[in-house]
């Protein structure tokens, strides 16, 4: 199980816990989005898995996740945009918000989400 990083609204380090956990109780944690855009200014969608257990299908950013205990933010977004979708390029950082979801299935997104844009000309 991976554990996610728990802040408070200044996005100060309060300890960790398992990302389920905090996802039923609604625990504040880090976690960062991506957006990628090419030199036409097309952004790189994707659509959420079938199994996710929110927001199934639906259309999002070109990737989000947390960054583990052990990494800086911006660490984490460049490895996780590598593994998911082959893509090697500088991240530049443009603000973080803080936001609070509940679902129907009892799952709470409650995050402090660092929000990064790249570039990139490839397929």
């Amino acid at each position: 199980m991976q554990n996610v990083i728990l802040v408070d609204d200044d996005d100060r380090v309060l300890g960790q816990m398992e990302e389920k956990q905090a996802h039923r109780e609604g625990a504040l944690h880090r976690s960062f989005s991506i957006f990628i855009v090419n030199d036409k200014g097309d952004f790189l969608l994707q659509q959420r898995a079938l199994n996710k257990p929110h927001s199934a299908g639906k259309w999002s950013n070109a990737c989000c996740s947390h960054p583990q205990p052990d990494q800086n933010t911006l660490e984490a977004a460049k490895e996780n945009l590598f593994k998911n979708l082959g893509i090697d390029t500088k991240l530049d950082h443009l603000y973080h918000f803080g936001f609070r979801i509940a679902f129907d299935n009892g799952l709470i997104e409650h995050e402090l989400d660092h929000v990064y844009v790249g570039r990139f000309n490839g397929t």
